[in-house]
């Protein structure tokens, strides 16, 4: 057997035998190269009227829309906070954060509640299962501005980078395409994970009497209305809007996520790989020279 085709073979029954491993379990989660969508049905956010920070946390139910399914037992929750709002550039109607980092947890006694924000950070691993960071994004009027997180009152879209965790190199791929702007001409961008919001409820000066989404929107918008102001104007300081005009001490909000990702194969399978492609092309070179 000839050089080319012994390496030839042995590099097929090895990618053969690894083949099935674009699937793997990491902390109790399956995580699989057919995952392309994250879904939250359930999170729960704050925005702080002094510091300008969201924060949040909520529960992942299901990958692809309940297709691949959390397993018994277990829960993937996450948290997010450093989202701070870009006050020059936001106004009443559409609320621009930078900055920003969401953690994700696996969690082998399932005990999350809406209502408590420690349940979504408990876990028996000392490293989190995922970690990301705050990148750039396209708004959700197609307005490219600059910042990490675009939302009006009842809907938003973030783009975020994969920075650790144990499934960081499943889900840190750069695949994703967004178009982002600091400033003209507009250019794409990569990212890991894009996400958009859907706020369905919200909870005003610590009441935990819900209001709903679109209530609260109207409100603000006759709010301005009366106050003379252009929800649209940039110039108007969107946290006095909220705290002196329609004297609120906080903004709280629940509702549900998606976020699109691309998971990578086993990275035990793309190694192999690039080791096969290398010793194919070496044992070319080899069999140019002195074939066995």
């Amino acid at each position: 057997m000839s050089t080319f085709k012994a390496v030839l073979a042995g590099v097929s029954l090895a990618v053969a035998a690894l083949a099935p491993a674009s699937a793997a379990v990491v902390q109790g989660i399956p995580v699989t190269d057919a995952i392309i969508e994250v879904d939250s049905g359930s999170f729960r956010q704050n925005l702080n009227l002094n510091t300008g920070e969201l924060t949040g946390f909520g529960l992942v139910s299901s990958f692809n829309n309940n297709t691949i399914l959390i397993p018994a037992g277990r829960e993937l929750t996450y948290s997010f906070s450093g989202f701070f709002l870009d006050e020059p550039n936001s106004s009443i109607n559409r609320l621009i954060f930078t900055g920003g980092t969401v953690t994700l947890y696996s969690d082998g006694t399932p005990n999350f509640n809406i209502n408590n924000g420690a349940t979504a950070t408990d876990s028996e691993f000392a490293m989190p299962f995922l970690t990301l960071a705050g990148s750039f994004f396209i708004d959700i009027v197609n307005t490219t501005v600059g910042g990490t997180l675009s939302a009006n009152l009842l809907s938003g879209f973030t783009a975020l980078d994969v920075t650790g965790g144990a499934a960081a190199p499943y889900f840190d791929t750069n695949a994703l395409a967004v178009l982002v702007s600091l400033g003209p001409p507009p250019v794409f961008g990569m990212v890991d994970v894009t996400g958009s919001t859907s706020l369905v409820n919200y909870f005003l000066n610590g009441s935990s009497t819900p209001t709903a989404a679109s209530a609260f929107a109207n409100s603000v918008l006759l709010a301005a209305i009366g106050a003379g102001v252009n929800p649209n104007d940039t110039t108007v300081n969107v946290l006095d809007f909220f705290k002196t005009t329609m004297q609120l001490t906080s903004i709280e909000g629940t509702g549900s996520a998606d976020f699109n990702v691309k998971v990578i194969p086993e990275p035990g399978t793309l190694a192999l790989l690039g080791f096969g492609a290398l010793a194919l092309g070496l044992a070319r070179r080899r069999k140019g020279g002195t074939a066995e």
